[in-house]
């Protein structure tokens, strides 16, 4: 990657974060983890959500992902950061990581280790962040950005927590056109670890995810559900894979 291949833009106004309820939303792990945009034994990223919809689809995507049902992350604490830093990278649509040599986001970790080598190209730089679209939401590119910030200190330069946050005891409704993954039929051994959805009447955003069926029905269920090709289904239950 070529430096003089990236633009700077101002990352400024409110962004999101959630936390477990109570819990710091400056939390700085031991152990910082991978993230799209980089290696935690590189450097640590601090990744915010250009709006709410965003920040919880990219919770949703995250727990889609490892199977994990919603209730059991609750309750959460949305926090709202105020931003002011005159210039990170701009990766923001599809142009600017095509000069890096990136495609858009799609919400799988196959891509991670080409944007996560620009990501650390970056940090090594001096960039202290870049500012880039959500994979959890790429029909809605308005709002849909985020902000991954390079993390050396445990005070970040430029975003501070707004108190007080807003704490929620139940999952919110999932955004529209919420993303997570892609399903390919070579992908069926992988099943049982996908997010079965028990659609409650009356509710069209809302699921029981409080009952772990069977694992013979879990199997059952996952494997029609790839058969027909409505595994992958939007937040209002339609449908979403291409043929």
């Amino acid at each position: 990657m070529d430096p003089r291949d990236v633009q700077p833009t101002s990352a400024r106004g409110l962004f999101f974060r959630h936390v477990p309820a109570g819990g710091d939303p400056l939390f700085q792990p031991e152990h910082p983890a991978d993230g799209r945009w980089q290696r935690g034994e590189i450097v640590e990223g601090f990744y915010l959500a250009g709006s709410e919809q965003t920040a919880w689809g990219e919770w949703y995507r995250a727990l889609a992902k490892l199977a994990v049902p919603p209730m059991r992350q609750m309750p959460r604490d949305l926090w709202r950061f105020a931003v002011h830093i005159e210039e990170v990278a701009d990766l923001s649509n599809a142009n600017r990581l095509a000069a890096v040599g990136l495609p858009s986001p799609v919400p799988t970790r196959s891509q991670w280790p080409r944007f996560q080598a620009v990501g650390e190209a970056l940090s090594q730089d001096g960039w202290p962040g870049l500012l880039y679209p959500s994979a959890s939401r790429a029909a809605h590119p308005e709002g849909n950005h985020a902000l991954c910030l390079f993390r050396h200190a445990p005070r970040i330069a430029g975003a501070w927590p707004v108190n007080p946050p807003t704490r929620y005891e139940e999952p919110p409704a999932p955004p529209t056109s919420l993303r997570t993954w892609k399903w390919r039929s070579d992908q069926r051994q992988n099943c049982i670890h996908s997010l079965v959805r028990i659609r409650l009447p009356n509710a069209p955003n809302r699921w029981d995810e409080n009952v772990d069926p069977p694992r013979s029905r879990l199997e059952s269920v996952v494997a029609r559900k790839a058969e027909d090709g409505s595994l992958w289904t939007t937040s209002n239950g339609t449908n979403s894979r291409k043929s």
